[in-house]
């Protein structure tokens, strides 16, 4: 998932402005919410909490990525050792076999 993904802003609240008979055109209406002095001093100061909450929220999903990563590697040399000890004990056999065939070929030459 990626870190750098946050929530869109909220917009800013603004006070309830309704029609009046000033405002016959909604496009006045729109400018007149739209620049509304007010809502500096209506939007809550949460910016500091919601920064440590997403660095928070950042960090663990860090923290998890790097765990699953490292648990990642651990499975790979699992499966990798398991596969080297299942050819080993199929190379055994073989490795004994041969000695004891070129053994013999070398005490019948020696020999006879």
């Amino acid at each position: 998932m990626p870190t750098d993904r946050q929530p869109p802003p909220l917009p800013p609240r603004s006070p309830d402005l309704k029609k009046t008979k000033e405002w016959e055109d909604e496009e006045d209406y729109e400018n007149q919410r739209n620049s509304s002095k007010d809502t500096d001093q209506l939007i809550p100061e949460k910016k500091e909490e919601d920064n440590s909450t997403f660095r928070r929220k950042v960090q663990r999903e860090e923290r998890r990525q790097k765990t699953q990563d490292q648990i990642d590697r651990m499975k790979k040399k699992q499966r990798e050792s398991e596969l080297w000890r299942n050819r080993r004990s199929y190379l055994a056999p073989i490795a004994i076999g041969t000695t004891l065939l070129i053994g013999g070929l070398l005490l019948y030459y020696y020999y006879f």
